[in-house]
């Protein structure tokens, strides 16, 4: 049986990386770019979640302990931006 391990820490990367990323990187201008800047990340690590879950089975599920770190900028960002939209958030 392969370790799932390489994946895990593979894992564990992308998602610290993904929200890490506003401390390294300067917010661009352009919306589409933020976007692409903040749900790359996050699809990169969902992706590598299903192909885990699909080889691996449960222990796939080993990967889900990167979920907050990769899942955090995604989700305050779409609230940011509802917030834009229904005009409640300063923007």
């Amino acid at each position: 049986m392969k370790s799932v391990i390489p994946l895990l820490v593979t894992s564990l990367l992308i998602a610290i990386a993904s929200a890490a990323q506003p401390l390294f990187i300067r917010r661009p201008d352009n919306a589409i770019a933020m976007h692409l800047r903040v749900f790359g990340p996050a699809a990169l690590w969902l992706i590598l979640l299903a192909a885990a879950l699909v080889r691996y089975g449960t222990r796939g599920l080993w990967l889900l302990v990167g979920a907050p770190f990769a899942l955090f900028g995604p989700t305050v960002w779409s609230m940011y931006v509802l917030g834009c939209t229904l005009g409640e958030a300063p923007c």
